[in-house]
């Protein structure tokens, strides 16, 4: 079990074998704990990959290094990733992901002879990788209504100050206080 930071505990086998099921993806580690969110390294299946590349209308004779910086390679991970998404909470969900340019292997460390992964060698093995992932800039979260122009949930503080002073805007789920509504918002229903 992963607990993340903010105590959200997550199963990795919840989303690791549904993106395991896509046959592009040859193994799949995801990690998270004491995290702010849930990020994956994934590798690829060199077998397949010859295969996907020429059904794909790709050259097939590419290494594994330059298929893990495909665009359309990463399309489909980016769409395994987002099936496997749709059956966990928004806390629980992989929000990035790191194709790596090999593969776990038995040799390496990385996998038991029955071809289970062993987490805590990969963990400590891509040490770098991991944190490049968590020190770069947090996914983008949209904290401005598309219609309005204003924050779309504020804080409790402020919805506690302004409890009385605040309305919805009709086109959308955005707060603002009152007045503000007729000058900011741009939706089509009338305020």
């Amino acid at each position: 079990i992963i607990v993340t930071s903010g105590g959200k505990n997550v199963s990795p086998a919840a989303l690791e074998d549904p993106i395991r099921a896509n046959p592009l993806v040859g193994q799949i580690v995801v990690v998270g704990d004491q995290r702010p969110f849930i990020s994956a390294l994934v590798t690829l299946d060199p077998e397949m990959l010859k295969t996907w590349l020429s059904n794909n209308g790709e050259d097939p004779s590419i290494s594994v290094a330059q298929a893990a910086e495909h665009p359309k390679v990463l399309a489909e991970i980016q769409h395994a990733v987002d099936l496997a998404n749709t059956r966990v909470s928004r806390a629980e969900s992989i929000r990035k992901f790191v194709v790596l340019d090999g593969e776990f292997t038995e040799a390496d460390g990385t996998l038991t002879p029955k071809m289970s992964i062993k987490r805590h060698v990969i963990l400590e093995k891509y040490r770098g990788i991991i944190e490049g992932i968590y020190n770069a800039a947090p996914p983008p979260v949209s904290v401005v209504s598309a219609t309005c122009g204003r924050r779309r949930w504020p804080s409790r503080i402020q919805q506690r100050r302004s409890r009385a002073r605040t309305t919805r805007c009709p086109g959308s789920p955005a707060w603002l206080p009152c007045g503000a509504l007729a000058r900011a918002c741009r939706c089509t229903r009338p305020p």
